[in-house]
């Protein structure tokens, strides 16, 4: 900080007042997700498809993630939703899937994981002790055509749309969909307008 001033943010502590039921369970999933990683693992084949995951802090990535996933569970809760079958479409580390079979949710975990292997091999095994279902692209498809229309109570895209080299709406209409009818889509992505992001487009990134 400019003066030697210090900022101090005591996360996820400042989360607890807003989210009393769903940050804890946020807390938790994330625990069991650092400790399911082998790290010894290689995260290569992540780092493949995404290059600017090079050198990346998962601990921390997954840590500042609660705050995303108590968000989306309370917005659920708010709308009077607390069970029913929720798919996480692009689950990648099983965060918020862990966190909604907590919460008394029937999960379905969407990912390639065939093709992250072995990087997240854990991750499966840990979906196996949890009854979350683990369905792979490689078999369904990135579009869901091997999912059966209106199966879902709740879709979540958590930090994926904005990896959509084209149009969303191929994707949000596969959402669409696999969700039953007065279903819940809830989707987050980062902030394009954030000034880490400005900056970066200042310099032609």
């Amino acid at each position: 900080m400019a003066g030697g001033a210090e900022l101090r943010i005591d996360f996820p502590a400042c989360l607890a007042a807003d989210f009393p039921r769903e940050l804890p369970a946020a807390a938790r999933a994330v625990d069991q997700v650092l400790r399911a990683i082998d790290a010894s693992a290689s995260f290569k084949p992540l780092e493949d498809r995404s290059p600017g995951l090079r050198g990346n802090d998962w601990s921390n990535y997954l840590r500042c993630s609660e705050a995303r996933m108590a968000h989306a569970a309370a917005m659920l809760h708010r709308q009077g939703i607390t069970a029913g079958r929720v798919l996480d479409y692009g689950a990648y580390f099983g965060n918020f899937s862990l966190m909604f079979a907590e919460l008394g949710f029937s999960v379905d975990a969407a990912d390639s994981y065939r093709a992250y292997a072995p990087s997240l091999d854990t991750i499966g095994a840990m979906f196996a002790t949890h009854g979350i279902g683990a369905i792979d692209f490689a078999d369904v498809g990135r579009d869901l055509a091997g999912v059966a229309s209106d199966t879902y109570d709740v879709v979540l895209c958590m930090g994926v749309i904005e990896h959509v080299p084209h149009t969303p709406r191929l994707l949000l209409g596969a959402l669409n969909r696999v969700l039953k009818t007065g279903g819940v889509l809830v989707i987050d992505t980062p902030n394009l307008v954030h000034l880490a992001n400005r900056q970066k487009i200042a310099r032609g990134e």
